[in-house]
C-alpha cells in the first residue's frame, strides 16, 4: 500500500540550528528524514521541533500511519551533476535509484 505526500507539503521546515534537510523514502509508508544542524549540541532541540512539525503535517493529512525517523548527518550532498539536491531520495530495495552512486552516497 503506497500513500501519497505531496512534496510540495514537504517544503519549507524553518527551525532554529537546522541548516539543510532531505527526505528519504525508505518504503511506500516509510521515510526518514536526514538533517543537517549548524551545532551539534543543538540536535536534542532540533530533533524534538522536526518530530512536532512532522507528526502535525501527517496528522493534518490524515496519514498518521506513515512512519518516519530523523537522522542527523554531516552535510546533505549537492548531486554531482546537477549540483542541486533533490528534496527528495528514494532508498527502497525495488528502486532503481539502489544502483546510483549519488543516493547510495546520500544516505
Amino acid at each position: 500500500m503506497y500513500l501519497y505526500l505531496h512534496p510540495l507539503s514537504m517544503e519549507g521546515f524553518c527551525i532554529e540550528g537546522l541548516r539543510d534537510y532531505q527526505f528519504c523514502q525508505t518504503s511506500g509508508t516509510s521515510f526518514e528524514m536526514l538533517a543537517e544542524t549548524e551545532d551539534l549540541a543543538k540536535q536534542i532541540k532540533v530533533a524534538g521541533e522536526i518530530y512536532r512539525q512532522v507528526r502535525k503535517l501527517l496528522a493534518d493529512k490524515n496519514l498518521e500511519t506513515v512512519q518516519f525517523s530523523v537522522r542527523f548527518v554531516e552535510r546533505i550532498k549537492a548531486d554531482q551533476y546537477t549540483g542541486k539536491k533533490p528534496l527528495i531520495i528514494k532508498r527502497m530495495e525495488d528502486k532503481e535509484n539502489d544502483k546510483n552512486e549519488y543516493y547510495r552516497e546520500a544516505i
